[in-house]
């Protein structure tokens, strides 16, 4: 399995504050089946004087791959980043600053939890339209798709793809979040389950979302969510879907389109 979205590399934002923090997150991963996993640390004002570009990034992600060689743990790290929506983000892309997944047209992007920004749609497009894909990390923590999940499913339908967060599918907890995460799955909204861990020991694991995912959509697509389509965005290939029908067309995916003719 391949994780796309890890905070691996240590001292660089809330992931492990250290090396010997970073390799025992390494050896978990190794013995819950990941074979391959992207470093995705924060790329926001708060990392740029340590990430200054996606050059630094690279750097940072060969000298865990040698601390990982060194220490005998047979993990493949990719270089990428969480990074957060901004207005300047599609300049950002392509200066350089930001890094993409592992260098492909993927890129993992973040939104404010509680509001979704005015400007979202212009710059999705701006991406869409420089051939980069916008992947939306961990939908099911936003507020404003709680109010209205079938916002992302038009995001989706426009070209935008999404992923999820393995503990919300697997967590006990009946909470707003889990069953959210829950429907985005079963409705085709999200193509992507990832980790998003920071630490050893903290969230869950790929193998535990498979398990939740397969009791919700059955096995194949469960493995198209941990397996195959991980690896088509690391391979730089697009992952195609076919959506249910979600909100009426018009409203503001219309007003969207037309700005952006």
């Amino acid at each position: 399995m391949i994780d796309v979205h890890l905070h691996l590399l240590p001292g660089v934002d809330d992931g492990p504050p250290d090396l010997d923090t970073a390799l025992a997150l390494a050896r978990e991963c190794c013995a819950t089946d990941l074979s391959v996993v992207v470093a995705t640390p924060h790329v926001n004002e708060w990392t740029r004087g340590v990430l200054p570009d996606t050059a630094a990034v690279q750097a940072q992600v060969t000298l865990l791959q040698a601390e990982l060689h060194r220490a005998g743990i047979p993990l493949q790290v990719l270089a990428g980043g969480e990074t957060f929506l901004s207005p300047d983000l599609p300049r950002l892309v392509r200066e350089g600053v930001v890094p993409t997944i592992a260098g492909t047209h993927w890129l993992l992007i973040e939104t404010p939890i509680d509001h979704k920004p005015f400007y979202l749609e212009h710059v999705f497009f701006e991406l869409l339209t420089m051939g980069i894909t916008p992947l939306l990390a961990h939908p099911e923590r936003y507020a404003w798709l709680h109010k209205n999940p079938d916002l992302l499913g038009e995001l989706v339908r426009r070209g935008a793809r999404a992923q999820v967060t393995a503990a919300s599918l697997t967590s006990r907890r009946k909470s707003p979040q889990h069953a959210l995460a829950a429907t985005l799955v079963q409705r085709g909204f999200v193509q992507v389950i990832a980790t998003d861990r920071h630490k050893a020991g903290d969230g869950s694991s790929l193998r535990d979302a498979f398990t939740a995912a397969d009791a919700l959509v059955g096995e194949e697509r469960a493995r198209d969510l941990v397996e195959t389509h991980p690896r088509l965005i690391v391979d730089g290939h697009p992952i195609p879907v076919t959506l249910e029908d979600s909100a009426p067309r018009g409203g503001w995916v219309k007003r969207w389109f037309q700005r952006s003719l």
